[in-house]
């Protein structure tokens, strides 16, 4: 069975053509306000958050090639940015785009959502489709019920 319809997780990348030094990306994101825990960068979301919720807006990882690097003096060409779709209410959506279109336009790098570029605008749309497409099959984004079925998904299955 396909368990697409869940968005668990939807990636956007921001995709370099040439090696970047993590100095720079670590101070943009330092600068919007991203937190580095151990390996991942993440904006936090304030205020009480239930359990069962994502406490991130937005989760990056910095690759060069398929490898995570984060030391200064690494080079990355790849930013993939994660939004937690199921595990956050869909007023979030708004705050990930937001960030990501800031991130893009400090970097000069254009946003890549499933393959293709596209604009803030077309990324908010197509985010806001995913999470009717989770409220349709499911549930409301960010619920316990939606949190539950997501925790029970396979991956891969």
């Amino acid at each position: 069975m396909k368990y697409d319809f869940l968005h668990e997780a939807e990636e956007v990348n921001l995709v370099s053509d040439a090696p970047r030094q993590c100095s720079v990306i670590h101070s943009i994101l330092e600068q919007q306000g991203y937190t580095l825990h151990e390996d991942v960068y993440s904006l936090e979301r304030r205020g009480p958050i239930p359990l069962w919720q994502s406490e991130s807006f937005v989760h990056v990882d910095i690759l060069s090639g398929t490898s995570e690097v984060y030391q200064p003096w690494e080079t990355w060409d790849t930013a993939k940015l994660v939004y937690l779709l199921a595990t956050l209410p869909s007023d979030g959506i708004n705050t990930f785009v937001t960030s990501v279109s800031k991130v893009s336009q400090l970097l000069g790098i254009p946003i890549t959502y499933r393959g293709r570029v596209v604009s803030a605008k077309q990324l908010e749309q197509a985010l806001l489709d995913c999470a009717d497409e989770l409220r349709v099959n499911v549930g409301e984004p960010g619920t316990e019920s939606v949190a539950i079925l997501s925790s029970l998904h396979i991956p891969g299955q």
